[in-house]
C-alpha cells in the first residue's frame, strides 16, 4: 500500500516552489497531490486574477493553462465543488478520493482518511484548507522517498509535516511540539 507524506503550505509561490522541488528531485507527477479552495482565486502567471469558477474554466486543459509551470506538471487537475465546502482545485492521486466522496458532507476529511490520515488529522488538514491554505501530498511505497518528500516539504515552507502509518510516538511528540509554537 502507498505511505503518503502531507503538509500545509500557506501560499501559492511556496507551493509551486515546493512541487517544482518534488519534480526536480525526481517524484512522479502522479504521485504528488495538492488540494485548495478555488475560492481564493487563482493567481495565473499571464496576470489574471480570480476563481476558476468565474473564468468559466471547467478541468482538463483549460486548468492546466492556468496554472502552467509547476503545478501544471501535476497530474490530472480538476475542479470539485464540494457540499460543504465549495470549489476545490485538486491534483494527483487526491483527486479521485475527493471526486468518491464529492457527494457526502465532510468530503475532504472522507477523501483524507481513505489516504490513511486518522481522522482528527484530516479534520484539522480540511479547516485549514477551507481557511485559505494548500494542501501537499506525495505518496510513496518507499520509505527512503518518503523521507525525502518529508524533507522537500519541511525545507520548502511546508507546515504540520504528517507522514501516514509511520511510527505514531515519534510523530505525535513532533506535531504536540509543533502546537505548543502555534499558540504561543
Amino acid at each position: 500500500m502507498e505511505k503518503s507524506v502531507f503538509c500545509i503550505v500557506p501560499s501559492e509561490a511556496l507551493a509551486l516552489t515546493i512541487v517544482n522541488n518534488l519534480r526536480l528531485a525526481g517524484f512522479c507527477n502522479t504521485d504528488v497531490s495538492v488540494l485548495f479552495s478555488d475560492e481564493m482565486g487563482t493567481h495565473d502567471p499571464t496576470g489574471h486574477h480570480g476563481s476558476l469558477m468565474e473564468q468559466g474554466n471547467g478541468n482538463g486543459a483549460e486548468v492546466h493553462a492556468v496554472f502552467g509551470g509547476a503545478l501544471g506538471w501535476l497530474a490530472g487537475i480538476e475542479i470539485l465543488v464540494l457540499p460543504d465546502a465549495g470549489p476545490h482545485v485538486a491534483a494527483g492521486p487526491i483527486a479521485p478520493a475527493l471526486r468518491e466522496h464529492a457527494g457526502l458532507s465532510g468530503a475532504i476529511v472522507g477523501a483524507l482518511t481513505a489516504m490513511g490520515l486518522p481522522e482528527h488529522q484530516a479534520a484539522r488538514f480540511a479547516a485549514r484548507v477551507r481557511d485559505g491554505n494548500i494542501l501537499l501530498c506525495v505518496q510513496s511505497g518507499d520509505r527512503g522517498q518518503r523521507e525525502r518528500a518529508r524533507e522537500i516539504l519541511k525545507v520548502g515552507g511546508g507546515s504540520e509535516v504528517y507522514p501516514t502509518n509511520e511510527s505514531r510516538t515519534e510523530l505525535d511528540a513532533e506535531h504536540e511540539r509543533e502546537a505548543r509554537v502555534e499558540t504561543r
